[in-house]
């Protein structure tokens, strides 16, 4: 708040997404102080999760958390491709494996109960993390999920050289204005220790 009254422009400071999250982190207590009610209460503990949004304040301090947001920011057409790539792979690859596993007796692992149930195997199998608790077990599905196993690496390894060039551009950027930085730093000093210099040599004479 107190920032809030001697900040010059108020509209952009609460415009500022690192206040935003402040706000967010701090409003689930007040209200539990204010309305002592059972359910806003059990409304505000879900709420209190937002506090862990303050862990992206770290940005102010870390170069790395920096060129990763705008790296993310610059890319995320390039992102959203990928997403929504992968969303349609997921359903398509979750309906084959469900119509080939459906009336199969599953020994080995988890039964495949419906499509949206497979659609968790199809993530974890595109993403090439495969938790093993569904595993297809027909040739049929065990050739959907290879396919599934093998488009998910291409899909992913696609966008991978556009988001490294771009990461690799926004750390030079960031380097660049660092030395600008630190060179009109070493230009200050030393034109104040030139002004003392001569100011002290004026007093001498």
């Amino acid at each position: 708040f107190v920032r809030f009254f001697v900040d010059v422009s108020k509209w952009k400071f609460v415009r500022s997404p690192l206040n935003i999250i402040d706000v967010l982190a701090i409003v689930p207590t007040w209200v539990t102080f204010a309305f002592q009610m059972e359910s806003i209460i059990g409304t505000t503990k879900v709420l209190r999760i937002l506090r862990i949004l303050r862990v992206f304040k770290l940005t102010r301090h870390s170069e790395g958390l920096i060129v990763l947001l705008r790296t993310a920011r610059a890319c995320q057409n390039e992102l959203s491709l990928l997403l929504f790539c992968l969303a349609v792979l997921s359903i398509i690859f979750s309906s084959l494996v469900f119509l080939a596993e459906e009336n199969f007796d599953h020994k080995m692992s988890l039964p495949f109960k419906s499509i949206p149930h497979t659609l968790w195997w199809a993530v974890a199998t595109i993403t090439t993390v495969g938790y093993g608790e569904l595993v297809p077990e027909t040739m049929l599905g065990r050739t959907f999920g290879s396919m599934c196993a093998l488009t998910g690496v291409v899909m992913i390894a696609l966008p991978i050289s556009v988001i490294s060039s771009t990461f690799n551009a926004k750390f030079k950027e960031i380097q660049r204005h660092r030395n600008v930085k630190l060179r009109i730093e070493a230009r200050n000093a030393h034109l104040r220790r030139w002004l003392r210099d001569k100011l002290l040599s004026g007093e001498g004479h």
